[in-house]
């Protein structure tokens, strides 16, 4: 490789090491998920703990249960897809396939062949039944039953199916060398992203009046935990991933945008779980029935209709929320380690293009912010973060310009006690991007190298 192929490369790993480090923070989810079916015998695992607990830890553990059951395996499911394209089209179909047999499969077929068995006979033996080691492995091989003995690998199987599919579906109806390349500019905007999660309780729903959620596909398998009734979400978040990545999505989805969803998912999420399964279990103890928790996840009734549209929106709201608040950070912590000129540099560069650009359909209805703005608001906010006088306290108006659009940025994040004026400069007047306001003893009022 180049050394300008070398830059384009750093650069796009730059771009999406923020969805790693996301990737890392589900995958700790996923551990405390399992500790959580572990303790509380809510689910499916090698060992439970036969332990009892009070009303309000059962509680907890359904609360913890039920709220991270409906983003995080979804929200991996998006991630996979997102580096899909790159590699399907670095590769080739038959390469790429070839490296997910040999990525996924391998590890598939060490953990049937050697963890599976020796979790199997460690969990017996704690049981106080541990079967004959030598006997159980030969049936256990004889009936193939190692074939669906996943456990939690049960996720690779499925990735490697979805990943076979998707390169069988770009090689038959795509056009060659078009994995990644954007075909049509797409914006998210509210419309959209509710339609993802529409379209994920109608499809959950459907699938659950057939297969409940929460149970295993084929029960009489150990070591099976292959939940149909939440593929659902799997499916539909890993083809958002990749329509994400070929349409450019994820560069366009403000700050703002992403995390309204996220904080009215949760303001209103937690609040409508506990309208759905505490509240109906406690209406039916209070008429002394038995409550049925099962009729929210499966079959043709109004509660696993509510239970899935809860679900679906969930995924959607949390999985956009986190998307977009990793990618801040990432942000952030790039910008912050520029040096001051480079800093101004950037400032200045998107003023001349983006005075010639008509702001898209999503930046006038606020869905995105215009591109110009999220470039300024961030660099701006690495330099202001810079003067000591923040710090110090003697300043404490800021004033924040950002060119192109005739827009004045006031969202910089100041200090608590800060104020932040804005203004506007006409047309023709003599840009500063970047300019800061203080009391004439103050160390950024007299800081001549912000001035541009």
């Amino acid at each position: 490789m180049d050394a300008q192929g070398k830059v384009k490369e750093n650069a796009r790993l730059d771009r999406v090491a923020f969805l790693d480090n996301l990737k890392w923070f589900v995958i700790i989810l996923v551990v405390l998920m399992h500790l959580n079916v572990t303790y509380s015998g809510n689910g499916l695992w090698y060992y439970r703990e036969q332990a009892s607990y009070g009303p309000f830890s059962g509680l907890l553990f359904g609360l913890y249960g039920s709220l991270t059951q409906a983003y995080f395996m979804g929200l991996l499911f998006f991630i996979s897809g997102y580096f899909s394209p790159d590699s399907l089209e670095r590769k080739g179909p038959a390469r790429f396939i070839r490296s997910r047999l040999i990525r996924l499969g391998v590890p598939m077929l060490a953990y049937v062949a050697i963890v599976h068995p020796l979790t199997i006979w460690t969990a017996g033996l704690a049981d106080s039944a541990a079967p004959d080691m030598a006997g159980w492995y030969v049936d256990y091989i004889a009936s193939l039953d190692f074939l669906l003995s996943l456990g939690p690998l049960w996720f690779l199987m499925v990735l490697l199916i979805l990943s076979i599919a998707y390169a069988v579906w770009q090689e038959a109806v795509g056009e060659p060398g078009t994995a990644v390349r954007p075909r049509t500019p797409f914006v998210a905007t509210h419309r959209s992203v509710a339609a993802v999660a529409v379209l994920i309780a109608v499809l959950a729903f459907l699938v659950r009046v057939v297969q409940p959620g929460g149970i295993q596909l084929f029960k009489t398998v150990p070591g099976n935990f292959m939940q149909v009734g939440f593929f659902a979400s799997y499916v539909v978040m890993f083809a958002v991933g990749i329509l994400c990545r070929t349409h450019d999505v994820l560069d366009g989805v403000g700050y703002r945008f992403g995390m309204r969803w996220f904080k009215w998912t949760l303001i209103l999420g937690i609040p409508i779980w506990f309208l759905g399964i505490p509240a109906s279990a406690i209406v039916a103890e209070s008429h002394g029935a038995v409550p049925d928790i099962g009729a929210f996840f499966g079959g043709f009734r109004w509660q696993s209709a509510f239970y899935a549209t809860w679900e679906a929106f969930f995924c959607v709201g949390v999985s956009l929320g986190l998307v977009v608040l990793f990618r801040e950070i990432q942000r952030a912590r790039q910008t912050d380690a520029l040096p001051d000129a480079e800093l101004v540099r950037r400032l200045r560069l998107p003023s001349a293009d983006h005075r010639r650009r008509r702001p898209s359909r999503a930046e006038r209805s606020g869905a995105a912010a215009p591109q110009n703005v999220r470039h300024g608001r961030r660099v701006g906010a690495a330099l202001l973060r810079r003067q000591p006088c923040l710090a110090q306290g003697s300043c404490r108006e800021a004033v924040f310009l950002v060119t192109g659009e005739l827009t004045v940025m006031n969202a910089v994040q100041l200090p608590s006690g800060y104020s932040m004026k804005s203004a506007a400069w006409g047309q023709g007047a003599r840009y500063r991007p970047f300019a800061l306001f203080g009391p004439r003893s103050c160390a950024c009022a007299q800081d001549d190298s912000l001035y541009i």
